[in-house]
């Protein structure tokens, strides 16, 4: 739409015989012969209907390719000078942040230090550098009829790959161009770039890790007519090839309620089942991923990521093996994996089996486990913030309520039921909670009614799962059709 109405602009300016109108433009990375990296240039550049001057001390006026910019320092100035009629409007762009940050650079006119635009009525219009660090990048330069102010744009970066081992190769990170509202730019293009190159080159569309270190990883948008460049850029650790196990990493876990910084890791997968994924928006509205995982020791870990489109991208009943690369982080007292690739793994599609447990068995270092308790009494409770729900007990042992994922079931306190849930961490507290309401029933012990002691021998018995026995059996059992205790 922007370009359709420059067109019809121009098209009216030559009808009313406007075409002579003074306008003009340098990039001067696009100027030929191309000009020379640290080179300084004290003459005239020549634009058109305007010239612009650089002066000033040894490194005013000098081109560099850091930045594709004309660089002045404190003191030195740029004139531009109309060839014919007079200034109207001035567009600069600059590199970054290294630009005029106050209005009174320049000799006359109104100057906008965020839009880099000059507007007024001049032959010429001097712009001096104020005293202090640093210095100008000037990229381009547009006078009156060419002046186009572009719209801003920022770079928007998912699912990031934030590691891997040596030798290998890992891909970019999802890269989406946005304009000031936050909509995505059609055909906005990024070129990537890996700061330190003894760890990381770009190789086509992935990333070659080379050997052990960090690496800062950019997209640059280099913009265009119409929009603004922008760039963005994530940190990317290469690990040797020695990976920890995954059964092991949460013996490792400081029992302590404090988080810790974030520990990069390879983490070997053998035969762990994705058991849970749970989805949900937090208290402002962000999305946040979890995934829980578990061994088929039925040790585990849960994976967590947060913010719109980093989904983790993994499904319930997957089997991973292999090696992936994550950071480990201590939160309330067991370790999570964030920053979690699923790169380097081999998946396969699987089930989901509970295993049987006794309370007085499970520990933290089962978070993730699909685990059933059976026989156990329900007891409502809840801590001072409202954090949990009540606490099953067998007797002996207690085992912690949470309701973490929605399945609201109804319960009653004192009655007896057979629970299963995945387990879950807080506050280095083992906690049950359940994927739906049917995750728990009531115990069969409790929900037989009507029984009759019966001491006949003679009809065939059988127990409460069809099996059959002889009289020797004690318990709840099947007679003559009906229900009876058999002592």
């Amino acid at each position: 739409m922007k370009k359709l109405l420059r067109f019809s602009l121009m098209a009216l300016f030559a009808v009313f015989g406007m075409s002579n109108a003074m306008a003009g433009k340098i990039v001067f990375a696009d100027i030929t012969p191309a000009l020379e990296n640290g080179v300084q240039y004290p003459d005239p550049f020549d634009g058109g209907d305007f010239t612009v001057t650089f002066a000033g001390g040894g490194n005013d006026g000098k081109y560099y390719t850091t930045g594709s910019a004309i660089r002045v320092y404190a003191g030195g100035t740029m004139t531009i000078t109309a060839t014919s009629g007079k200034l109207t409007k001035i567009l600069i762009t600059y590199d970054g942040t290294n630009k005029p940050t106050t209005a009174d650079v320049v000799d006359g006119g109104t100057y906008d230090p965020e839009t880099g635009l000059w507007t007024g009525d001049a032959e010429t219009v001097v712009f001096t550098r104020p005293s202090g660090s640093g210095h100008w990048r000037i990229k381009e330069i547009a006078t009156n009829d060419d002046v186009i102010i572009k719209e801003a744009t920022s770079v928007k970066l998912n699912k990031i790959i934030y590691g891997g081992s040596v030798g290998s190769e890992i891909g970019f990170a999802e890269v989406t161009v946005v304009d000031a509202d936050g909509n995505a730019i059609d055909g906005a293009e990024v070129t990537w770039t890996s700061k330190n190159q003894a760890v990381a080159v770009i190789s086509g569309d992935k990333l070659q890790l080379l050997s052990e270190g960090s690496s800062s990883i950019t997209a640059t948008f280099a913009g265009n007519d119409y929009y603004k460049d922008s760039k963005a850029s994530y940190t990317v650790n290469v690990l040797s090839t020695e990976a920890e196990d995954f059964s092991s990493i949460q013996e490792t876990a400081p029992k302590t309620d404090k988080n810790s910084e974030a520990i990069a890791t390879l983490v070997d997968f053998q035969n762990v089942t994705v058991t849970k994924v749970y989805n949900y928006l937090n208290s402002k509205g962000n999305p946040q991923y979890n995934v829980y995982l578990s061994d088929e020791n039925h040790y585990g870990l849960m994976i967590y990521a947060n913010g719109e489109g980093n989904e983790i991208g993994l499904e319930e009943g997957q089997v991973l093996n292999g090696q992936a690369y994550a950071k480990k982080m201590n939160y309330l007292g067991t370790y999570e994996l964030v920053n979690f690739s699923k790169e380097g793994l081999t998946i396969t599609e699987g089930t989901v089996e509970p295993i049987e447990m006794e309370i007085g068995e499970i520990d933290v270092q089962h978070q993730g486990a699909l685990v059933t308790v059976k026989g156990v009494k329900f007891a409502s409770y809840s801590d001072a913030e409202g954090n949990l729900d009540g606490y099953f007990s067998d007797g002996n042992y207690n085992l912690v309520y949470k309701d973490r994922f929605g399945a609201e079931p109804t319960l009653e306190d004192g009655e007896t039921y057979d629970v299963t849930g995945i387990i879950i961490n807080w506050s280095y507290t083992p906690c049950i909670s359940p994927r739906t309401a049917d995750d728990i029933t009531l115990a069969a012990s409790t929900n037989i009614q009507n029984l009759t002691i019966d001491t006949d021998a003679s009809a065939p018995i059988y127990t409460l799962d069809g099996r059959r026995v002889d009289q020797n059996y004690r318990g709840v059992v099947i007679k003559n059709g009906k229900k009876t205790i058999q002592k």
